[in-house]
């Protein structure tokens, strides 16, 4: 399983903390094309000046 998470520092008094401001198991896309997506709109927020990252996660299960 793969999931995304965008972060980005929405408080300006709070410079440092990050917070999760879309995800992508609330996309109805597939894994990459959400990827791609929230990359977008994450180099959107960069350019408005927020501190952005972008986390990805994977999960593997292996069953017994």
């Amino acid at each position: 399983m793969k999931e995304i998470k965008l972060y980005a520092n929405v408080n300006p008094l709070e410079p440092s903390t990050l917070y999760v401001v879309a995800r992508s198991c609330t996309l109805s896309m597939d894994p990459n094309t959400a990827q791609q997506y929230l990359r977008k709109q994450g180099e959107k927020l960069k350019e408005q000046g927020f501190k952005v990252e972008l986390q990805v996660i994977l999960t593997k299960t292996i069953k017994l």
